[in-house]
């Protein structure tokens, strides 16, 4: 701060670089064609001010009340807010590459429909979304850009294992598009099982599914009832016999004699007890915060 320059808005010099401007209030007001370089901004009041054409590298904005303010065709690139009341404020044609935000009060709507076309980039940017979101205590905002930010991560590493384009087959070779297709497989993987634990209900659908198919599995085997001769189970018997068994409850009258279904038995409830896992790891996320 020492090698900070002092100023204020309505005075501004003509090299906008390592400048200083702090405890003002300048509501509604107006900047336009400025680019200022490595500056501090700290604890102003620029409630409604409009920025255009304004480019803001690498700078830094703390505690300032920026509540309702306008942003059109502005360039925030490398810049960093601190403690910063956004509030309703709307940005139109801007550019927020490599920006971090911490404890701010954000539009969330308004900047994420502002985000950067380079895929990388973007990802970086809702990352810091998030955990801005989480720690002002907006979870389901974080979840939100989560799932975007998952989204946004899977359609990369497609483009990455497909080599969609020259950029992509120059910089990926085998090795990391096989890795980048793992990767791929396991976002959609977890997408389809268990919504990234954020969504209940794809978790509640897949042991729908395992119960129906290991509930087919049953019914094609055989079994033997106590002590008596080996049987089939009908379609309600399976159904039933598939549900104890994923629920690791057991179950104390049939039990699988041939091999594969004793597998079928193993896996299920295996399947089963990941499934409790997962369920109580969303319980907990959901109401624990």
């Amino acid at each position: 701060m020492n090698n900070k320059n002092l100023c204020s808005f309505k005075s501004l010099p003509d090299n906008l670089e390592n400048l200083l401007i702090a405890d003002e209030d300048n509501p509604i007001l107006e900047v336009q064609d400025k680019v200022f370089t490595r500056c501090l901004f700290i604890r102003l009041g620029l409630k409604s001010t409009e920025f255009k054409k304004v480019t803001f590298n690498q700078c830094i904005f703390q505690d300032c009340y920026m509540r309702k303010a306008k942003f059109n065709n502005v360039d925030f690139t490398g810049s960093f807010f601190t403690d910063c009341n956004l509030e309703k404020a709307s940005f139109q044609a801007v550019q927020l590459r490599y920006v971090r935000f911490l404890r701010c009060i954000l539009n969330y709507r308004e900047i994420l429909q502002s985000l950067p076309v380079e895929p990388i980039i973007a990802i970086s940017l809702l990352k810091a979304l998030r955990q801005n979101a989480t720690m002002m205590g907006s979870n389901e905002v974080g979840d939100a850009i989560l799932l975007q930010e998952i989204k946004l991560e899977t359609h990369e590493f497609k483009n990455q294992f497909l080599g969609v384009s020259t950029y992509y087959k120059d910089r990926y070779k085998n090795f990391d598009k096989l890795k980048s297709f793992l990767l791929f497989l396991c976002n959609k993987i977890s997408e389809f099982c268990w919504g990234y634990g954020i969504k209940l209900r794809s978790l509640f659908r897949s042991a729908l599914l395992i119960v129906v198919l290991f509930a087919f599995i049953f019914y094609l085997g055989t079994f033997k009832f106590c002590d008596s001769s080996p049987i089939s189970l009908g379609v309600w018997d399976s159904l039933y016999f598939s549900i104890v068994t994923f629920t690791t409850l057991g179950h104390p009258l049939y039990a699988p004699i041939s091999l594969f279904c004793q597998a079928a038995c193993a896996i299920e409830s295996f399947l089963g007890v990941l499934f409790l896992g997962f369920f109580a790891a969303s319980v907990y996320r959901k109401f624990s915060r």
